[in-house]
């Protein structure tokens, strides 16, 4: 990290991180704005977007404070009969396998918390209200009131018939109408800047990633699935 990045972090470490990302931003023609950097919570930019050596140094600095590794990840999976979260991983002291069994109700109290300490930390109020009334612009009257009174409404695709529950700072959730009631297929996740990890916090305002994510059902719905994460309904990540 160079002398300028590390006048930048301690801009950053002082509050001052809206001023210092947006000036980042314009000099690199980013209208979509940079991600915030974070000292306790990881983030990972979106394939393609712009990638700045400081928030790189930002990730080493990060990184540099959880000290020396003492366990490599092997393998994890959601368990239905457990409802929890298995997780296998090597103690790299003994080379020993170990497991831990985390319940799934834990990670969804993490994941809430966790969204909404990103969400009082890089969000600008005046930020959602532009993009709630960008939004506004796109759907019905009768979707906006449900956004506006639920943070969420439904539009149903003229191609598949598959419908879509848009869900403000939540994946999209995609089910089907069938004789014997509604049928969960997926909770849809993608971010067009990048996420934080541990939250359903994108680098956008919750209703940016919203109208993101109806454009791209709209316009291309193969496409929508093929860039989002799928989530079964029982990980946190789902939000079900």
């Amino acid at each position: 990290m160079d002398k300028a990045d590390e006048a930048a972090l301690k801009r950053l470490q002082s509050g001052n991180w809206d001023v210092e990302m947006q000036q980042r931003a314009w000099d690199n023609g980013l209208h979509a704005g940079m991600m915030v950097p974070l000292f306790t919570i990881g983030m990972s930019c979106a394939a393609g977007y712009f990638s700045d050596k400081f928030l790189d140094s930002v990730a080493e600095f990060e990184n540099s404070q959880d000290g020396p590794r003492t366990t490599s990840y092997i393998n994890s999976w959601y368990s239905t009969k457990l409802q929890a979260h298995v997780i296998i991983y090597k103690v790299l002291a003994t080379g020993k396998i170990k497991h831990m069994v985390r319940r799934i109700d834990s990670e969804v109290v993490e994941f809430i918390i966790q969204t909404a300490q990103v969400a009082a930390t890089t969000y600008k109020v005046e930020h959602e209200m532009k993009a709630m009334t960008k939004l506004k612009t796109h759907v019905s009257k009768s979707q906006f009131c449900s956004y506006l009174t639920t943070g969420a409404f439904f539009e149903i695709s003229k191609r598949s018939g598959v419908c879509y529950i848009f869900r403000r700072c939540r994946p999209t959730i995609a089910c089907r109408l069938e004789p014997k009631g509604w049928r969960y297929l997926a909770a849809l996740c993608t971010h067009p800047v990048g996420y934080y990890k541990g939250t359903w916090c994108g680098g956008l305002v919750p209703s940016d990633d919203v109208i993101a994510h109806l454009m791209m059902m709209r316009a291309d719905e193969w496409k929508f699935w093929s860039k989002s994460n799928q989530h079964a309904s029982l990980p946190p990540q789902a939000n079900i």
